[in-house]
């Protein structure tokens, strides 16, 4: 944009420049070719008044009343046409005494065109002047104490000249078409590497990190950007699937101590006295190795997704049992709570029911955490346009965009739940989006609807 308007600006000031310069040159030649055309009337003019001069004189002895007559006729005699320039296009003369006085002009010259002035300010002096409709140059020429005065007409020479125009700036015109078109090209042909990384960058996740450009087409300063992409691609990648296999690695380590610290606890809270401090201190102790091997279980499953190793036992199942199922656990331990159901039956689709289960109940457990009391959790199944619909609605805290955005992120958990007051590891939403995703679906917060919150989970059918 910047190189067509700066092309475009040069064109313009070389074109202003090339119709001065035409201007001012057509001007001066139809100048100098008027001053020739009035030296020529001038020299007539001399030769003309002489020979008038010759016949007064012949003439002389006849008397002084017919001399008298013939300086009269002198005074009053009008050139002839060819002096005039009647044959000449657009041309019209005349020819002024020395007194001011109008010798003899043109039977055609502009009634509004001034022939003689008082004075001139000098012996050759030229301007435009309005004649009417139209616009004339005059040549005034002094020579041999005789003056002559020519008006053209300058209406075919403006016509030249407005045609002369219209070439120009048409011509100028295409030359940006041209240029804009070229400069398009040649830039688009520039970026055609850069439009590749936007695209590639678009696509880049933690499934897709494997994705590298080719630099063989590139040029040179290009081919240097592509090939530090690709290493910092390189470098994401090994850097992501280290952390992942971390993740996994030390979660599976993780599972066997767990169990067996479990079991011990379990072992000595069952040889302890009720109520007796020992027994509230494994109880406690046994919540939370149990709250640990859930994290650590969610780990496991998010590493894997992360990984493209989650594996799905997919079957044919009623989503509509699996979710009435799920809800009927969930509302025993929500007691306080009204629990709204509209599930049909009959709704299969294909998908691994103990990781889309565990989905659904990180759905419903959270709506009835994030709850107020003696609140409403309404769960709604449905089936349109190829898809299972999962809606899940509460009366809970409204979420403001800011929460809104990282809703989904791990380990994220909103300000209002910042406190161990309200169980949770902030890994419930985010595993539950990567299961639907597995299954080609989607999780989403559909905002608020009245008093109310909206999650809805999306899945092929």
């Amino acid at each position: 944009m910047l190189t067509t308007a700066t092309c475009g600006s040069v064109l313009c000031v070389l074109g202003f420049t090339l119709w001065g310069f035409h201007v001012a040159h057509e001007t001066d030649r139809l100048d100098r070719e008027l001053l020739r055309l009035a030296r020529h009337h001038v020299s007539h003019l001399v030769d003309h008044l002489h020979q008038l001069e010759h016949v007064h004189g012949h003439g002389h002895g006849h008397g002084h009343e017919h001399d008298r007559e013939h300086r009269h006729d002198a005074s009053e005699l009008h050139p002839p046409d060819s002096f005039l320039g009647e044959h000449l296009q657009d041309l019209h003369s005349a020819a002024v005494r020395t007194d001011g006085g109008v010798l003899a002009r043109s039977n055609r010259w502009p009634e509004l065109v001034p022939v003689a002035p008082l004075a001139y300010p000098t012996a050759t002096s030229v301007q435009t002047v309005a004649g009417g409709a139209a616009n004339f140059r005059l040549m005034r020429v002094r020579e041999h104490g005789h003056t002559v005065v020519l008006a053209l007409d300058l209406t075919r020479h403006e016509r030249g000249l407005d045609r002369v125009a219209i070439v120009l700036w048409s011509s100028i015109a295409i030359g940006l078409l041209v240029v804009a078109s070229a400069a398009w090209w040649i830039a688009h042909r520039a970026l055609r590497p850069i439009g590749t990384l936007t695209r590639l960058a678009e696509r880049v996740t933690a499934d897709a990190l494997d994705e590298r450009i080719s630099a063989a087409d590139a040029d040179r300063e290009f081919a240097r950007l592509i090939h530090v992409f690709n290493e910092m691609l390189e470098r994401l990648e090994r850097g992501f699937r280290q952390s992942a296999r971390f993740t996994a690695d030390a979660s599976h380590e993780l599972k066997t101590p767990l169990t067996i610290m479990q079991g011990h606890v379990e072992v000595a809270l069952g040889n302890a006295a009720d109520g007796s401090d020992a027994q509230r201190a494994l109880a406690a102790q046994l919540d939370e190795i149990q709250r640990l091997k859930g994290l650590v279980s969610k780990l496991l499953v998010l590493s894997r997704a992360d990984a493209g190793a989650l594996r799905l036992d997919s079957r044919g199942l009623d989503l509509g049992e699996l979710v009435r199922g799920v809800c009927e656990d969930v509302q025993v331990l929500a007691p306080d709570l009204a629990f709204e159901m509209r599930i049909p039956r009959g709704i299969v689709i294909d998908a691994d029911e103990n990781l889309l289960q565990q989905a659904v109940q990180n759905l419903v457990s959270n709506a009835t955490k994030y709850n107020r009391a003696n609140g409403r959790v309404a769960i709604e199944v449905e089936s349109s346009d190829g898809e299972a619909i999962v809606r899940v609605v509460n009366t809970g805290p409204e979420i403001d965009a800011a929460e809104a955005a990282q809703i989904f992120d791990r380990f994220f958990r909103g300000s209002r739940s910042r406190n161990r007051k309200v169980d949770g590891l902030g890994l419930g939403l985010s595993l539950a989006r990567e299961i639907a995703r597995a299954h080609g679906g989607t999780l989403e917060f559909a905002g608020r609807r009245g008093d109310e919150n909206v999650f809805v989970l999306r899945l092929p059918c």
